[in-house]
């Protein structure tokens, strides 16, 4: 439909480049994948959108492109704490835990404030990474935000304080 959609000339809204593209990761259709990133960038229709190029950074990582996942990350006018979260999310899902690390640091070096989600994500980085200390600066950021009100957040914060041996954190935060 994106496709008959397109050759009748309607111009797809960046939401729904965002869904066909999702849709594409979860089918494993990374090829079409690929063709929509190379119309929407192509054609000139197309206005630049950091929803739109979130998505694309998702959908590469999705398709275990690191890579291409980085360099639509490096290109984007306008990063926000979504696309930040995506980076995050994608190293973390790759187990690279140290570029999850330093995206998290480079988010805050350009004044972008992360969200309940993006401190949920970078938590198992901390675990597997086994900073005890990363994690506590997170839980510290959490409690400043009122983030640790967040059921999520506050089991994986437990799960983060169990992995690196501070049950008595674990205990405390549970009760």
């Amino acid at each position: 439909m994106f496709k008959d959609m397109y050759i009748c000339g309607f111009e797809p809204k960046p939401e729904l480049i965002a869904s066909v593209l999702s849709a594409c990761s979860q089918t494993e259709n990374f090829r079409l994948g690929r063709l929509i990133h190379a119309i929407v960038t192509v054609d000139e229709r197309f206005d630049w959108s950091v929803f739109r190029s979130t998505a694309l950074v998702d959908f590469y990582w999705r398709c275990h492109d690191q890579e291409t996942a980085f360099r639509v990350f490096d290109r984007m006018e306008v990063r926000n704490e979504v696309s930040w979260t995506a980076m995050i999310t994608g190293c973390v899902a790759d187990h690279d835990y140290a570029k999850a690390l330093d995206c998290f640091r480079a988010m805050q070096v350009e004044k972008v404030k992360p969200n309940r989600v993006t401190v949920i994500s970078i938590l198992p980085a901390c675990t597997e990474y086994g900073s005890v200390n990363c994690g506590t600066e997170i839980h510290g950021y959490a409690f400043r935000h009122e983030f640790d009100r967040d059921f999520r957040f506050c089991s994986a914060l437990i799960h983060m304080y169990c992995e690196c041996g501070e049950i008595w954190a674990a205990k405390l935060i549970f009760e």
